[in-house]
């Protein structure tokens, strides 16, 4: 799309654009329905693709953020894979995780894995498969290789890793005051 091109040619950090993505609320990891989303960081010569990349990097940040929690309380995290239609359609989506996380991300070959995931899910609720990995074994169809593996420019993670930060100071504000 245009203005997916367009936030493509934008800086990391959106040109000073930051988004908490909280448009639903903080569910995880502040588990804060309330919360409110935002855009900060707005100038009049900004426009859609700085709000669009800005949504992208907040998105990201909070994945960063879970991912730390997890490691930090023992959790190893060792591999990312990217599933569904949306990394097939638009590699920005997965190069800015990538870069945030510093982090290689896989892109599942099949465009169908979340679809594949919910028919296992309900076939294990009504009972058909006695276990999920007998119902994984029966219904998944063995598909070698990726899609596509995307690494971090690591010019661009140390400039994510300051505007995560500021990410992360705008985060613990806008959550003591959520009527904001």
């Amino acid at each position: 799309s245009k203005l997916g091109q367009e936030a493509g040619q934008l800086p990391p950090g959106a040109e000073g654009v930051l988004c908490m993505d909280w448009f639903n609320g903080c569910r995880t990891p502040l588990m804060d329905g309330s919360l409110k989303g935002s855009f900060s960081g707005l100038a009049l010569h900004h426009r859609p693709a700085h709000l669009y990349r800005a949504l992208l990097e907040g998105s990201a940040f909070g994945l960063r953020w879970i991912v730390e929690l997890l490691r930090e309380g023992g959790v190893p995290v060792r591999k990312f894979v990217a599933t569904g239609g949306l990394p097939h359609h638009n590699p920005l989506v997965v190069q800015v995780y990538a870069d945030v996380l510093g982090e290689s991300i896989m892109v599942h070959p099949s465009q169908q894995g979340p679809a594949l995931g919910a028919a296992i899910l309900g076939a294990l609720a009504a009972g058909e498969f006695s276990s999920p990995g007998a119902a994984i074994r029966a219904m998944s169809v063995p598909k070698a290789g990726t899609a596509a593996i995307f690494k971090p420019n690591r010019s661009n993670r140390t400039a994510y890793d300051a505007v995560y930060r500021d990410y992360r100071r705008l985060g613990d504000f806008l959550s003591s005051k959520p009527n904001l």
